[in-house]
């Protein structure tokens, strides 16, 4: 006979001694099927979040009628609409025209499976960090999330700036999230769900290729108007305080305000910031009597 436990979890069997005298293990249940009114109804909740203006979101799948890829976009004042490309002219597909209702439905069951709770969902999709053979590309494509923040430090004792990454989806390659490193002053910008074209460089450091954002251009879909390109960082090969070059190819970093240095740069500087440091430099200079880009 098996021992009820009111505490126990229900997708839980507890161990229990048959009549025979011999011991059965805990073990866990098999999970039941939804049942066919429970899924229909938590579908439509999924599908009254559509409704709602209050976030924007963006997701690219595929259409259930004719089975090609489009963009579904929700506004947060003009609605829902599923458009064919990521791009100006802003096509809206065929059959959202003729059977909307359908299309959202079918869309509410994906991000249904993908634990939608109306301002998020977690695709399964394969996560990489570099496009291989490019150093430096442009993409086009959505802001899934923001992930963990990052700090790119040149010498171990040295403070520099924080960045955040990005899980970032290309629109050429729908299967896959870039992550993507921004300066953490300037998320702002990136909002979630936001379609951007962002060129990127992927660099290498302490030994790990990442990728850093170095201007984007927002895109708002349904707009023909140009968007401003905003220019987030620019790697120079070059150390901002000596002067020397080929530092990307070594140890390197950022110091405080996102610039790139060199490590024998940054255990000097540690943790004060550009002013500071500069004053600091000048204080040197005038005791050796030599030139700044010489210390």
């Amino acid at each position: 006979m098996i021992t009820s436990n009111k505490n126990q979890c229900k997708t839980h069997v507890a161990p229990y001694k048959r009549r025979d005298g011999s011991f059965v293990q805990g073990h866990q249940r098999q999970h039941p099927s939804v049942s066919q009114n429970k899924y229909c109804e938590q579908v439509r909740r999924v599908e009254m979040y559509l409704e709602c203006g209050e976030s924007t979101l963006l997701l690219q799948t595929k259409c259930d009628m004719c089975h090609e890829k489009i963009y579904f976009y929700r506004d947060k004042t003009v609605g829902c609409i599923a458009y064919d490309l990521l791009e100006t002219p802003w096509s809206i597909h065929h059959c959202w025209k003729h059977d909307s209702h359908s299309i959202k439905k079918y869309i509410a069951q994906v991000l249904f499976a993908a634990g939608h709770n109306g301002l998020r969902y977690d695709p399964k999709l394969t996560t990489i960090t570099r496009t291989p053979n490019r150093n430096e590309e442009t993409i086009t494509g959505y802001i899934l999330s923001h992930c963990k923040s990052m700090e790119f430090s040149s010498h171990r004792k040295s403070a520099s700036a924080a960045f955040r990454d990005l899980s970032f989806i290309p629109a050429d390659r729908p299967d896959d999230i870039m992550r993507v490193s921004v300066p953490t002053v300037l998320l702002p910008i990136f909002e979630k769900h936001a379609a951007h074209r962002l060129q990127v460089r992927h660099v290498r450091h302490r030994r790990q290729w990442h990728c850093f954002a170095e201007a984007t251009t927002p895109i708002v879909p349904g707009s023909n108007e140009p968007q401003p390109v905003h220019s987030i960082a620019n790697f120079t090969d070059r150390c901002v305080w000596c002067d020397k070059a080929g530092v990307l190819s070594g140890r390197w970093g950022f110091d405080t305000e996102h610039r790139v240095e060199c490590s024998d740069c940054g255990s000097r500087r540690r943790d004060l910031s550009r002013d500071a440091f500069e004053k600091k430099i000048a204080v040197w200079s005038r005791q050796l009597g030599v030139d700044k880009k010489q210390l």
